[in-house]
């Protein structure tokens, strides 16, 4: 893997690298936009880690052993010693609070929320951009180099999630996204890159005069859209490209492609893959003797590569993952300050609120301000109208996406982003979220999980609660989606057995967070949280402990 980490660890009782002093293991993938953002941090801080490859082409991520330290099922996910983080956002921040040196996020609090509606803009977006690289490059891939029964039997090795079985058909069978879907999605994906070009008018960085986490988070992924036939053009994006050539100077940028990730990219990048492409486009009917002839070659070449006569061998076991490693010593947690809050009376005055009552995103933002006891003006915005879509609410956030908050000038979207300004700015003693830096990895943890939940529980609001006109769901689809949410509520579930709130004895955002989230599935139909007590129980003690807050803050 090149200089960008200590050691590959391949199976259970492997050591760490003798340099690596905080046990750190960074599990991933060579060619995850989110994995190289965290290295290129780990880089910048100049800490020593080891490294797990996780196999994504052929579904590890979704295996039970990796689902135990990460149950999103994405990477990357960062163990640091026997304490387990997971998603990228969350990693960096951890890095960035735990150890301090050279700092990559801003002091100020809203050139910190900046950079966090940059990272969350790269994460919408990201949803956009993985299924149109499915259906540009993997799947083209995946179809010669394998039969659909083979690749069915190489999933199966980690996972029988009926959902994962379904995507991997879809990605054998190229039928991820129609063809006016595809062109919808690549439209987007220029629009937004658009923002980007806009937003580094007469700028270095994306943020004020600094480079931060919002320029780290970008460009593994912009630097992507080559991958799918998308590369920015000088024409329509010097600015883009400018900016890339700059960050591409830095020594963390070049070590964080490893010799691996670069082949990957050539390979993404070349004739062939486009040439596959468009034969692969032609009706099997219309394809003549020298197409099926390059099929056949470009398919034994790809199936060599990726080993896949050794992944269908009868004898190959699953491996043990390797898992964090234990230390005699705990994680001393640094102390992170929550930002002066004085003296802003007169601020809070101008607060303005843009939300929809169906959305639970808004109602959690909604219940902080009452936490809070900020008096806030209320703008609703109709989604089933679209207002969301119009040209002055584009103007504040590009995403279409509620709530929004205004405060005098500035303007944050995002519901996460929004709440930690408003904890930041406006909380009194009690903060509503921890002060350590553990405990805050631990929070934003289960917010992660709370939207990695938004894929399962988006069709379920699209039908029963904001009854937008779109096809009736599945019931098998409906029946998936309601399982994987119930996955991620037995963790709540395990959690809330032991102690009376996610993080302990007190309430924080990420307790709102969730009850609006299970509030929100209590209105669908099918949903039956009947076997989990303790779930039930706490937003019970919820609902009680934000009426006291309300009173406490009146």
């Amino acid at each position: 893997m090149g200089l960008i980490m200590g050691k590959v660890l391949n199976k259970l009782g492997d050591t760490l690298s003798a340099n690596n002093s905080e046990a750190l293991i960074l599990y991933g993938s060579v060619p995850s936009p989110c994995v190289r953002r965290v290295i290129i941090t780990l880089l910048e801080k100049g800490l020593d880690f080891d490294w797990v490859e996780v196999d994504l082409q052929n579904m590890e991520q979704r295996s039970p052993a990796y689902l135990s330290l990460n149950p999103n099922g994405f990477v990357p996910t960062l163990c640091h010693r026997d304490q387990v983080i997971f998603e990228s956002g969350v990693i960096n921040e951890y890095l960035e609070e735990q150890f301090p040196v050279k700092p990559l996020m801003p002091s100020d609090p809203y050139l910190l929320a900046q950079v966090r509606m940059w990272i969350a803009a790269e994460g919408a977006m990201a949803k956009i951009f993985r299924p149109v690289m499915y259906q540009k490059l993997m799947a083209p891939v995946m179809h010669v180099s394998r039969t659909e029964a083979e690749a069915r039997r190489i999933v199966l090795r980690w996972t029988n999630d009926e959902s994962d079985l379904a995507w991997e058909k879809k990605i054998w069978n190229m039928q991820v996204l129609t063809p006016a879907e595809l062109v919808d999605k690549e439209q987007q994906l220029l629009s937004w890159l658009d923002k980007v070009e806009q937003a580094l008018t007469g700028k270095q960085y994306l943020v004020g005069e600094q480079f931060s986490q919002a320029d780290i988070s970008l460009y593994p992924r912009v630097m992507m859209y080559s991958h799918i036939g998308l590369a920015p053009t000088n024409d329509r994006y010097p600015r883009v490209l400018r900016w890339a050539k700059s960050l591409e100077t830095r020594a963390s940028f070049e070590e964080s492609l490893s010799e691996q990730a670069k082949k990957l990219q050539k390979m993404a990048n070349s004739p062939m893959i486009q040439k596959l492409r468009a034969v692969l486009a032609k009706p099997k009917q219309q394809r003549h003797v020298f197409d099926n002839s390059f099929l056949w070659i470009v398919g034994k070449v790809i199936r060599n590569i990726q080993n896949v006569d050794e992944l269908l061998a009868p004898n190959r076991l699953k491996r043990a993952l390797p898992l964090p490693a234990k230390s005699g010593s705990a994680i001393t947690a640094k102390h992170v300050s929550t930002g002066d809050n004085s003296g802003r009376d007169n601020e809070k005055k101008q607060l303005e609120l843009l939300t929809y009552p169906k959305s639970s995103s808004c109602e959690r933002v909604e219940l902080l301000f009452e936490v809070l006891g900020l008096t806030y003006t209320k703008t609703l915005i109709d989604i089933n109208a679209n207002e969301h879509k119009n040209r002055a609410f584009l103007k504040l956030n590009p995403l279409g996406e509620v709530p929004v908050l205004k405060h005098g000038e500035k303007v944050i979207t995002d519901s996460t982003t929004i709440a930690e300004y408003l904890i930041t700015e406006f909380s009194g003693e009690y903060k509503w979220q921890p002060t350590d830096s553990i405990s805050r990895a631990k929070h934003r943890m289960w917010l992660a999980l709370d939207a990695g939940a938004h894929k399962e529980v988006k069709p379920l609001w699209d039908q029963y609660i904001g009854k937008k006109d779109k096809p009736q769901l599945h019931i098998t689809n409906e029946k998936n989606a309601l399982k994987r949410i119930d996955d991620k509520l037995l963790i709540l579930e395990k959690t809330l057995s032991i102690q009376p709130f996610l993080l302990g004895e007190y309430p924080q955002y990420a307790d709102i967070a969730w009850h609006t989230q299970l509030s929100l599935l209590q209105r669908v139909p099918n949903f039956n949280a009947e076997h989990l007590p303790a779930l039930i129980k706490w937003q019970q003690v919820m609902q009680v402990a934000i009426a006291t807050s309300k009173e406490c803050t009146a």
